[in-house]
């Protein structure tokens, strides 16, 4: 805040004062007292407190769209595990053959989450004629069009049943 000379500043109010005598003592009129105004914003002021105002509401607004978005990620990484693991463990009873491909989602309770799953045959000399039983199981549960992806592998011993 600024104050100004008294050439710079503008009457707010006039209030009537005493009766004002003239020369030979008798009454002229009254006087007038103008009261100035000098206290006040100047357009400087008004624009640097305004740019200001505007810095803070972006950065404010920037750090909100942040959370939002942080909100979204923590809850797919709290979720993506639990159902990833159901599903591993639905497919680790239910072994095909290898080089199957599957895929689907976990239904209306969790929207947009969909699953894809690939099991393969382990291919091992060290482990000799047991790695034919031995099968690899990846899994991977996306969000919102592969936006958001949690991959889980896992390896079964699948003999064939005859």
């Amino acid at each position: 805040m600024t104050t100004k000379s008294g050439a710079d500043c503008k009457p707010l109010m006039i209030f009537p004062g005493d009766y004002h005598r003239g020369a030979g003592g008798g009454s002229i009129g009254r006087r007038y007292r103008l009261i100035r105004s000098c206290a006040g914003f100047t357009l400087m002021e008004v624009m640097v407190a305004v740019s200001i105002i505007a810095i803070v509401l972006v950065s404010v607004f920037r750090m909100h769209a942040q959370s939002i978005s942080m909100n979204q990620s923590v809850q797919f990484y709290t979720t993506a595990p639990q159902l990833a693991q159901a599903k591993m463990s639905e497919l680790e009873r239910t072994v095909t053959d290898s080089g199957a491909e599957q895929s689907g989602s976990f239904g209306d309770r969790f929207d947009g989450y969909v699953w894809k799953a690939s099991i393969q045959e382990v291919e091992s000399e060290p482990l000799g004629s047991i790695a034919g039983d031995l099968k690899r199981i990846d899994l991977s549960v996306s969000y919102r069009d592969d936006q958001l992806v949690y991959l889980l592998r896992n390896y079964v011993m699948a003999r064939d049943e005859q």
